[in-house]
């Protein structure tokens, strides 16, 4: 039987820290919930206006600011990271408030994804702990997180998270770099990820990984095609997820790029060019050769406009253009074609597939109206939702995208005077959880504005009233929803 043994001192320290978080955590926890305006009838406005969501994701990014400035002053002394948050005190962080987010102390909900600090409570995920990954490497070794995140981050460079914050309806991180911005819950395909890391870029990659010179050329000439986009993804390696490469040929016609590692298993390869058929080779193999040569054919233009319910064209809407085709094992495969935006007049071109492309589906979106998809007919018979090839053919193929959905109303007191200052929110149920936050102004009017019907919950506060929640349904041409708030009783 193995037996650890601590010295009295060694002790006698970490009951110390064990006992001022505890204590700093049920203090600070108490001071939040008396002066919440949930639980007690005051002022739920900040300076400034700032809401209730806003004032904790400030306090959350001070939070994460000052535990990134501690690991820094950590790893300066010591030549690494920590292994744990709780490693940091008391020589770098010294109030263990710091470590505990408001969000939390509030709902009492923690999200650690299985990944908790061993001696102190924490609101944070530390990417870089000891904890295990459940993630092995290439010669079978059980990895740590740190040991995981420090491979991803040849790939991704120092936008790789450092320190996460989930208590937020977009999740919260602090960067290796120590920017901080949020993200989805996997944060590797966020585009919040891709434009940051087109700032700081990607990392260098592995030492002993595959190098790939891609060719591109025009097939009638054999010229080489310059500025040619070569984007690769389904780079996958160690069951760990890889950021996708997009390069530019240069005037040969050519562009050298980093795989993975040695033991890559997969490749999907795309290139396209304005004016040429896109095209799309993947290996799942592992044998990705040295060199590579594609050669591109000119597409047939395909094009149409899009408009509103109202006939008006739409500026800025994006039109996405996917096919399927088939690789080389003879599989039939997705491939996105195109990516397209339209002009003041509504209108789209492409010429990135050749004139006989059997089918076609295009994704429409736009920050003001809703979401849509056409398919191309199978026929000359056009049924709703589709467009037909010769209309697409014609650019004459009519795509109508549908406004979102205005959600208004006023705040009021009982007698019907408007309330200035009070706090609005929704909460959708539709795919995942949406909440949305306002604030009225001195007329107590508010707006939303949603891009998919459905169920949820309609909320206010104000201070000196008590909080009020209706059920509603989204839909199309709804009527306002007024609130009308009753005054508080102060809890003491």
């Amino acid at each position: 039987m193995n037996v650890l043994i601590q010295s009295p001192q060694a002790t006698k320290t970490r009951h110390k820290i064990i006992v001022g978080a505890t204590r700093a955590f049920l203090f600070a926890a108490i001071a939040f919930f008396v002066f919440h305006p949930h639980v007690r009838a005051q002022d739920s406005q900040a300076a400034g206006g700032q809401s209730l969501e806003e004032r904790e994701l400030d306090i959350d990014k001070q939070h994460l600011r000052k535990i990134y400035d501690a690991i820094q002053a950590y790893k300066k002394k010591n030549g690494g990271l920590p292994n744990w948050l709780s490693d940091l005190f008391p020589d770098f962080l010294s109030d263990p408030n710091i470590l505990m987010s408001p969000v939390e102390l509030r709902t009492g909900q923690s999200q650690l994804w299985g990944y908790p600090d061993p001696k102190m409570r924490t609101s944070y995920t530390y990417e870089f702990s000891e904890a295990t990954a459940n993630t092995r490497d290439e010669q079978g070794k059980e990895l740590t997180l740190k040991e995981k995140k420090m491979i991803l981050m040849q790939e991704y460079g120092p936008v790789i998270p450092l320190l996460r914050c989930h208590l937020h309806s977009r999740v919260l991180n602090m960067s290796y770099s120590g920017d901080i911005y949020q993200t989805a819950l996997f944060w590797e395909t966020d585009p919040s990820t891709l434009e940051l890391m087109a700032k700081l870029g990607p990392g260098p990659g592995p030492k002993d990984a595959k190098k790939m010179r891609v060719t591109v050329l025009d097939a009638d000439s054999g010229k080489p095609l310059k500025e040619a986009a070569v984007e690769t993804s389904k780079m996958i390696a160690m069951s760990l997820s890889l950021p996708p490469r997009d390069l530019k040929t240069e005037a040969n016609g050519q562009c050298e790029m980093n795989l993975v590692s040695k033991n890559q298993q997969t490749l999907a390869l795309r290139v396209g060019r304005a004016g040429y058929i896109t095209s799309l080779t993947e290996w799942n193999n592992g044998e990705m050769p040295a060199e590579w040569t594609v050669k591109l054919k000119k597409g047939a233009p395909i094009g149409g406009v899009v408009h509103g319910p109202d006939g008006k064209p739409i500026l800025g809407a994006t039109v996405s253009v996917s096919t399927i085709q088939r690789n080389q094992a003879g599989n039939y495969t997705g491939l996105e074609a195109d990516a397209v935006t339209t002009d003041a007049a509504g209108k789209w071109t492409t010429e990135s597939l050749p004139t006989d492309f059997k089918s076609l589906t295009l994704n429409l979106s736009h920050a003001d109206f809703r979401p849509v998809m056409y398919n191309m007919a199978a026929s000359d018979s056009v049924a709703p939702g589709e467009v037909s090839k010769a209309d697409l053919l014609g650019l004459e193929a009519v795509l109508v995208m549908r406004p979102g959905i205005s959600i208004e109303g006023v705040v009021s007191d009982a007698t019907g005077k408007p309330l200035a200052g009070a706090e609005v929110s929704f909460q959708q149920f539709v795919e995942e959880p949406k909440e949305r936050l306002t604030t009225t102004d001195t007329a107590g009017p508010f707006k939303f504005k949603i891009m998919a019907a459905g169920e949820g919950t309609l909320s206010a506060a104000a201070k000196g009233f008590s909080p009020q929640s209706k059920a509603v349904t989204f839909e199309d041409d709804m009527k306002p929803v007024d609130i009308k708030l009753t005054p508080g009783k102060p809890i003491k």
